[in-house]
């Protein structure tokens, strides 16, 4: 059986950031969806590095700054991301992957 892998969410109303992520979509890293009034996007989390790579490729296709991408990705920060991880890898290696993840961010833009 294969293990479960988690998934975290953001929604956002820019319908130019949902084309360039639609157009540039892979789909083993993350999905978006259409939901009328806004978007959504899951993403894929197995670890640390499956965020680090969406965050990467993120910035590649829309050229937002930090606090641009930090605004989108707001609720994967305000606890939101770290309950859906924790659901399947528990407390601590949830915070790991959430800590790792807004440090990388971060190193992005230095």
């Amino acid at each position: 059986m294969k293990d479960k892998i988690a998934e975290i969410y953001f929604y956002f109303d820019s319908k130019n950031i949902f084309n360039l992520l639609i157009e540039n979509q892979i789909p083993e890293i993350y999905e978006c969806f259409d939901k009328g009034d806004e978007f959504e996007c899951w993403i894929k989390v197995e670890n640390s590095q499956s965020l680090k790579t969406f965050f990467k490729h993120l910035i590649g296709v829309t050229g937002l700054n930090f606090l641009e991408t930090e605004e989108l990705t707001s609720e994967i920060w305000d606890g939101t991301g770290f309950d859906c991880l924790s659901e399947v890898y528990g407390e601590e290696k949830s915070n790991t992957i959430i800590d790792d993840s807004y440090n990388y961010l971060e190193s992005l833009f230095e």
